[in-house]
């Protein structure tokens, strides 16, 4: 599987002259990045067949990526598998481990970073979808990590009627500390927000009924005081779609500019970089590409741009270097192999 880059000075000068006139942007800076692959992990990356994936965030100065291992030999018999965890300073990386305390999961794992708050230290979150139940499906877990090796239990969402069928989602407000999680609701496959102030550590919970319905799990993103929920809906199209949140989770509107005519095979990432949002998603066609758009103010969007070779083999998972010991000015995309060993692989992007 090889990568390579794709856009040079000619693209990025067109490219800018084109958002100068639609978004009337003043300064000059890079919105399109180019993707260098990076390694891979010999590991087969658990999830639901065709979107396998990993979470990932940066904490303690570290990327934390953790991912369930479907070639653990010990997994249990009934779809659950083990959540593997390494990190990496930018330069090396550690071991894949088990994480400690056995955490299991049906699906792929999401992971978000606090600082310190009055009531706790900066923790490293991990949500998981576990316990699966026929008919209502896995029942999500937290557990949180003061040290990134070592998790416990964290507070737990309510679990009347917040089961879900596919990953769960994590975001921190990087002001307030406040941790939010999306979840699709198994019964309607509608959105489900939660919301963890940090001045409380009790969670919250929103249900949305009668809204857009969403393909696959959301992905969420905090950004100048808003929520960003990024999906695909559930219709034969896979549009790619969003949601916001301005008064924390509370209630939501649908951002229509960002659909066009992008659709997408797996859920999306949407990120903060630089100070501008990004979405990454799977193109929704045989060739699995990993495609992405961005935008200067959460409003309008670009078009997409694709990575040329960048095949996946379920979602991406993009992350922000910032606050890693090294390249901390790069962008991430951690990803599955798009072929039998659903190896775990990574790029990098400036």
């Amino acid at each position: 599987m090889r990568r390579s880059r794709v856009f040079g000075l000619g693209s990025f000068i067109t490219l800018f002259l084109l958002l100068a006139d639609v978004l009337a942007i003043a300064p000059l800076r890079a919105q399109t990045v180019n993707w260098t692959i990076v390694g891979y992990q010999q590991v087969d990356v658990g999830g639901t067949s065709g979107r396998t994936g990993a979470g990932a965030a940066v904490f303690g100065g570290n990327m934390y990526v953790a991912f369930t291992a479907m070639n653990d030999s010990t997994n249990d018999c009934c779809s659950d598998d083990y959540v593997h965890i390494f990190s990496t300073n930018g330069f090396n990386s550690t071991a894949v481990q088990r994480i400690t305390g056995s955490i299991m999961s049906d699906e792929n794992p999401s992971l978000t970073a606090t600082g310190a708050t009055a009531l706790n230290p900066p923790y490293l979150y991990i949500a998981v979808n576990s316990q699966w139940r026929s008919g209502t499906g896995g029942l999500v877990s937290i557990f949180r990590s003061a040290d990134g090796v070592n998790f416990s239990q964290g507070p737990q969402p309510p679990s009347s009627s917040f089961y879900t069928d596919y990953s769960p989602s994590l975001a921190t407000d990087p002001v307030t500390n406040d941790v939010y999680l999306g979840l699709r609701n198994y019964a309607d496959q509608t959105l489900i927000l939660c919301r963890l102030p940090a001045s409380t550590d009790i969670w919250s919970c929103n249900n949305f009924p009668g809204t857009r319905q969403m393909g696959y799990s959301p992905s969420l993103a905090y950004w100048n005081g808003v929520l960003y929920i990024g999906f695909v809906e559930l219709a034969n199209n896979h549009s790619l779609r969003m949601f916001t949140s301005a008064d924390q989770g509370q209630t939501i509107m649908e951002n229509t500019d960002i659909a066009n005519t992008d659709t997408s095979s797996s859920n999306p990432s949407i990120v903060v970089y630089n100070n501008v949002l990004y979405c990454g998603f799977r193109s929704n066609d045989n060739g699995h590409n990993f495609l992405y758009k961005y935008s200067l103010n959460g409003l309008n969007w670009s078009s997409s741009y694709g990575t040329s070779n960048t095949k996946l083999g379920g979602a991406p998972m993009m992350v922000s270097g910032a606050g890693l010991t090294y390249n901390s000015n790069l962008l991430w995309n951690w990803n599955s192999a798009n072929d039998p060993s659903n190896w775990l692989w990574w790029e990098t992007a400036q």
